[in-house]
């Protein structure tokens, strides 16, 4: 049985709210579907949901082509000490950040830019012009667990975390915009940066290649209601033939 996944991870990064399409060989109820699979799955893959879905002229689905577009959240750990329990999804940056200057530049992300100084070296994408619905930087104030209260920072966020909404992205897109709003954080470049990043593509002037493991899929947001009114339309991108199994994000 062929799946079809809505999308691309690199090693490390996580997946909350991915989708995949595939036709059963038998009629199954929906709920048989989820607790046939749950019981097939191993335990760091779970099924939330499922439900049948097809194109009015009967063709397959491909969560792929047919979705309104991805949500993923970057998790960042300032303070000097690892929290073992949430280690596995956030970079312990083990720095203060200033998130008031990263909430101030990442508001030039949003809309429709050529992102080319945002991929990867190895991205294979035809075209760099994706459009990013929202960005946007929150923290959580210091905590002190129990025992850490002498080494814990206090006055600062113990973690920033950094969601992207948008249409579309290119391999490491994510990551190297994260990379970036941290410079901004540390004070090693000025928010109105982000602007002329963008205005002026060049992956070696943007910042780092945040490490995978702080980044996670939360959503991979479906048409509501179906199908979408321009279904006829939404055809394959010349950048969106099929590619290696390298991440997108």
């Amino acid at each position: 049985m062929r799946t079809r996944a809505a999308s691309r991870t690199d090693a490390g990064v996580h997946a909350l709210g991915q989708l995949v399409g595939f036709e059963p060989t038998l009629s199954i109820p929906d709920r048989g579907v989820v607790l046939g699979l749950t019981s097939k799955l191993p335990r760091d893959v779970g099924v939330l949901g499922a439900w049948p879905c097809e194109l009015p002229d009967g063709r397959a689905v491909d969560p792929r082509f047919f979705n309104d577009g991805k949500t993923y959240r970057y998790r960042i750990r300032c303070t000097p000490h690892r929290v073992p329990t949430t280690d596995r999804g956030e970079w312990h940056l083990a720095r203060p950040l200033d998130v008031a200057a990263m909430q101030a530049a990442a508001p030039a992300f949003v809309g429709e830019h050529d992102f080319a100084g945002f991929r990867a070296s190895s991205c294979q994408a035809q075209t760099t012009v994706r459009t990013m619905l929202a960005v946007e930087v929150a923290a959580t104030p210091a905590e002190e667990p129990a025992g850490l209260s002498t080494v814990a920072a206090t006055g600062t966020p113990a973690v920033v975390t950094v969601t992207v909404r948008g249409e579309a992205f290119l391999q490491n897109m994510v990551r190297i915009m994260v990379g970036t709003l941290v410079e901004v954080g540390l004070g090693r470049r000025a928010p109105t940066q982000i602007a002329e990043l963008l205005a002026r593509p060049d992956r070696r002037r943007a910042g780092r290649t945040a490490p995978p493991q702080g980044l996670t899929l939360v959503e991979v947001h479906w048409p509501d209601p179906w199908p979408p009114a321009d279904w006829q339309t939404r055809a394959r991108r010349p950048d969106e033939e099929p590619r290696p199994l390298a991440e997108l994000v």
